[in-house]
């Protein structure tokens, strides 16, 4: 990569049409969150699969497609892969969980211009768009980029939560530990299913203690519905 300092101070750079396809509403959201987060200001748009794909390319005709991968064995990839050789031309970014680099070179070989992982950094989100826009690749270890970024508060993917872990993460914060919970009588799982659901979390935001993705969990607006 020849270009790795776009950041500039006239904003029309963050003013262009960008299209997702992307079917889980979480990552949905998130992603978008975060593009706007970086001063993006052109149209965006998202459609939930890859159905029509002609159809949908002719009519957005947009500058970055953005593409999630949600299984990269699968028959999904393979339909990602015939919308990169029929769009050659197509700045295509796939967006998925860690890819290493060998997923990654196989990613490029196939056409793609750039991997979003759904732990970038809103730093590195920003390069890959205006890097890809521009006409270059961008791969987070490749083109020079050899470091991996660190996850924080500013993961695309959030957590799923139900009833049971609001209970769970307002006895947390009220000091009690994974065995005192699991006594409680309005919790139906054991010690070993709440431990599950703790580490779960700790790993969705790469954190090494349950409080401190409670923070973050907190900080992102996702217990807003808890009582008490």
């Amino acid at each position: 990569m020849n270009n790795k300092h776009l950041y500039m101070e006239d904003s029309s750079v963050l003013d262009f049409d960008i299209l997702i396809f992307e079917k889980h509403e979480l990552i949905i959201g998130g992603l978008v969150n975060m593009i706007h987060k970086i001063g993006f200001h052109g149209r965006l748009d998202v459609v939930p699969n890859e159905a029509n794909v002609g159809v949908i390319m002719s009519r957005y005709n947009s500058e970055l497609i953005i593409i999630g991968i949600h299984n990269a064995d699968s028959a999904e990839m393979r339909v990602i892969e015939g919308i990169i050789k029929t769009y050659l031309n197509a700045n295509i970014i796939l967006a998925g969980y860690f890819a290493d680099i060998s997923q990654q070179e196989k990613y490029k070989a196939m056409g793609a211009k750039g991997f979003i992982s759904y732990g970038i950094l809103l730093a590195a989100l920003e390069q890959v768009l205006l890097t890809v826009r521009s006409g270059e690749t961008y791969f987070e270890f490749l083109d020079g980029n050899k470091k991996k970024e660190n996850v924080t508060e500013n993961v695309i993917i959030d957590v799923e939560l139900d009833t049971l872990d609001f209970i769970i993460i307002r006895e947390r914060q009220n000091g009690l530990t994974a065995e005192e919970i699991s006594n409680l009588p309005e919790i139906t799982i054991g010690i070993d299913a709440i431990k599950a659901r703790t580490l779960k979390w700790r790993d969705a935001y790469h954190v090494a203690s349950t409080m401190q993705a409670i923070k973050i969990m907190k900080d992102r607006g996702l217990l807003g519905g808890m009582e008490g």
